[in-house]
């Protein structure tokens, strides 16, 4: 049997054992249904002798009340006590026949006895009543006597009676009680019987599945701390020794993988320390390198700073002959305007045009320098930028309505916080955009813009339907002298200066500048600034 178990599942093994401790229960349960059912018949053999007892306790409290009655009725009469009389007669008898149909506890002769006893007391107490109406005082007293002698007798039967059934009860119940206990015993035992025994069945299935499990888990740890050549011997017939083997072969494998790729890592190590070698003799190289790219750029900064000097002394330098010939041709223009024939004051204003167009690219390339040397100066002040664009817009006016471009400006409903902001570098950003705008917007075209709070930011829009500029050039928008296709082709003048400005400026004052566009479909350019309690401002 021993064996049989041994070769069989964990599943198997598991279910038997299960299956053993299920019948071990079901037993004890038909036992305990059984004890039951014995306790059960017990207790309905002594319904009957309790039954009997309370009908007898019943008589004799009818016996009571029955001499109270014919105590009553002797002394002052009445039908009303005549009536009670024969309830409590008839009471007695009632208590008499159930007393005598009670099972187990039927007593003929003292029943028989109790019966006649009970016709005698009907008959006395009907003869006493029968005189007492007739109203005859002759043997009135003879008749009484013979009442209360017969109701005597009745109560010493009924207590005769009444003893012998409570002692036959306290036997019976002894008795019973006793068989109670030793069927209680008799259950208990079993009961610790079975428990036993299925705690010895678990031992036992848990010893066959945990041994091998242990086992199996102490080599394997061995295997882990490195000792590979560790295998594990069982033989279950089941489960585990499925596990045991496939374990075996995994060490082996592992065992012989180990072995190669330690052979492997060695003949990788000495090709890393080649290649280390190698990458020394780089580095040593590249350090080289970049002592000769470090004095590189250093002449690069240099020659960047010479470059930054010469145009700011260039254009210094430059604006003041170029001042002189605006004033030049402004009074050739004013002055002599009646004298200079439609040929000559068009050439003269093309001049003066150009020679606008020459000293605001100088004074461009000036601020630039100024910003790249970090010399250009902030003055801020608390201000409302929705009265810097009003303004702005006004120096436009004259130019979009020329070109039929619509200006628009959506205020807030609610007036706007304040902004710290230098007013003339805000004045130069506005006007940048919106130059822009109005540069590369068709005639007809519409600019709107915009103005709105977002948390601790102003944030303001300048909107157009223009050309548009393309998605591969958007990265390259901000560079400075740099120029869109498209924007080079639609107006040619342009230095490609302004946004890069226009950045720097925001950027200095704590904000972002930024832009969405689509090709022929108009630009969005936007930019913010912190309001004036949180904005933090960079040194000047």
């Amino acid at each position: 049997m021993a064996k049989y178990f041994l070769n069989l599942s964990i599943y198997r093994k598991i279910l038997l054992g299960f299956s053993v401790i299920g019948g071990f229960s079901a037993v004890l349960v038909i036992i305990g249904i059984f004890q039951l059912y014995s306790i059960e018949k017990i207790t309905i053999s002594l319904k009957p002798h309790v039954d009997a007892s309370e009908y007898l306790q019943e008589a004799m409290l009818s016996l009571e009340l029955l001499d109270s009655d014919i105590e009553r009725y002797t002394t002052v009469g009445g039908v009303e006590n005549k009536d009670n009389i024969e309830n409590d007669i008839s009471r007695i008898g009632k208590f008499s026949l159930q007393i005598e149909a009670g099972e187990n506890v039927a007593r003929g002769k003292e029943l028989s006895n109790i019966r006649q006893t009970i016709f005698t007391l009907r008959d006395d107490i009907g003869d006493l009543i029968n005189f007492e109406e007739v109203g005859e005082m002759n043997g009135r007293n003879e008749r009484i006597v013979r009442v209360y002698v017969s109701l005597g007798e009745l109560r010493s039967q009924y207590s005769s009676l009444r003893k012998d059934i409570e002692n036959e009860f306290k036997q019976s119940l002894d008795a019973q009680s006793r068989g109670v206990a030793s069927a209680i015993n008799q259950f208990v035992i079993i009961e610790l019987l079975i428990v036993i025994l299925g705690i010895v069945i678990a031992i036992a299935l848990s010893r066959t599945l945990t041994a091998p499990i242990t086992k199996l888990a102490l080599v394997a740890a061995e295997f882990g701390k490195g000792k590979l050549d560790a295998r594990v011997d069982i033989h279950t017939k089941d489960e585990i020794e499925t596990l045991a083997n496939t374990f075996n072969s995994m060490a082996e494998h592992l065992a012989r993988y180990t072995t190669n790729l330690e052979g492997e890592v060695e003949k990788r190590t000495e090709e890393l320390k080649q290649k280390v070698k190698e990458i020394n003799s780089s580095n040593q190289l590249l350090t080289k390198r970049e002592e000769e790219l470090t004095l590189v750029n250093e002449r690069l900064r240099e020659l960047d700073k010479a470059k930054s000097e010469f145009i700011s002394v260039a254009a210094h330098q430059l604006r003041t002959p170029l001042s002189a010939i605006k004033w030049i041709l402004s009074l050739l223009i004013d002055e002599d305007a009646k004298n200079l024939t439609p040929e000559q004051r068009s050439l003269i204003m093309k001049g003066y045009e150009s020679n606008e167009r020459i000293i605001n690219l100088i004074n461009e390339m000036l601020v630039v320098t100024r910003i790249e040397s970090g010399k250009i100066q902030y003055n801020f002040i608390s201000m409302h930028i929705e009265d810097l664009i009003d303004s702005v817009l006004i120096d436009f006016a004259g130019q979009a309505h020329v070109r039929r471009i619509k200006l628009v400006f959506e205020k807030p409903s609610s007036p706007l916080p304040y902004v710290k902001a230098d007013p003339e570098k805000m004045r130069s950003v506005i006007q940048n955009l919106i130059e822009n705008a109005i540069h590369y917007t068709k005639d007809g075209g519409k600019i709107t813009i915009s103005v709105l709070v977002e948390n601790n930011f102003v944030r303001v829009l300048v909107k157009d339907d223009g050309i548009g500029i393309p998605v591969h050039q958007h990265s390259s928008i901000f560079i400075k002298f740099f120029r869109a296709d498209n924007a080079v082709k639609y107006q040619t003048d342009g230095s490609g200066l302004g946004l890069f400005v226009a950045k720097s400026i925001i950027e200095k004052q704590g904000g972002q500048i930024g832009f969405e566009s689509a090709l022929d479909k108009g630009s969005t350019f936007y930019f913010t600034i912190p309001l004036s309690e949180n904005i933090p401002i960079s040194p000047v």
